[in-house]
């Protein structure tokens, strides 16, 4: 996951840790892990053409701690010398869009049924998370390529390569979400990159048009 505004957290750390004296002992990761799970409904229009409809949510999350040189004597002391700062966020959005098939005979290969270039339109709300939580609408398209590489009478594991991007815009101030940065313009959050997903899907049986399926990422 790409996800720019990180650099506002981790901006916001750094001028804690100058101003206090202290040293960062683990800093935000220069990259974002996102998992995502949902539910894909597709119909099947032609031996070419699939519509598909469906929900998803996905989240990533990062932490980074700081302290006093001599944070371990003062922590087994008693006093609070680690300071932890962490961001967070979650998207429920519904999506729409088709998949171009790629006719069987072009690949020259019968295990890869239902190869396809895929384009998703994405909305829904988003929630950032910092020291408190901003909730926005949130919009983006998604980029695919896929085939099955599984396949058992009606069920098929497809993998999928996909290109993805949303920008998410709230009604409150960074300086709400931040700790220690004061700046007013308010939270607007983008997140995106490359993804790897598999679909567990049931449908009609191979070379069968003109039914509904169901995938599941």
């Amino acid at each position: 996951m790409d996800f720019p505004q990180k650099g506002n957290f981790a901006a916001d750390l750094s001028q804690r840790v100058t101003s206090d004296g202290l040293v960062l002992r683990q800093p935000f990761p220069g990259s974002d892990l996102a998992w995502s799970i949902g539910l894909d409904a597709g119909i099947r229009q032609s031996d070419v053409f699939r519509l598909v409809i469906g929900f998803d949510w996905s989240a990533w999350s990062a932490q980074a701690i700081a302290g006093k040189r001599d944070s371990l004597v003062q922590a087994s002391s008693g006093h609070d010398s680690l300071i932890y700062r962490s961001y967070s966020s979650d998207l429920w959005a519904g999506e729409i869009g088709f998949d171009l098939l790629i006719p069987p005979r072009i690949l020259s290969v019968d295990a890869s049924r239902d190869a396809f270039l895929g384009f998703r339109y994405r909305a829904g709300i988003g929630r950032l998370v910092g020291r408190t939580t901003a909730w926005g609408w949130t919009s983006g398209e998604s980029f695919l390529l896929g085939a099955d590489v599984l396949s058992w009478k009606r069920w098929a594991l497809c993998g999928i390569l996909g290109w993805n991007s949303n920008a998410t815009r709230s009604d409150k101030k960074w300086s709400d979400v931040l700790w220690d940065t004061s700046t007013p313009s308010k939270v607007a959050w983008d997140g995106g990159g490359l993804s790897l997903e598999f679909q567990l899907r049931w449908g009609p049986d191979r070379d069968t048009s003109g039914m509904a399926t169901s995938q599941k990422k």
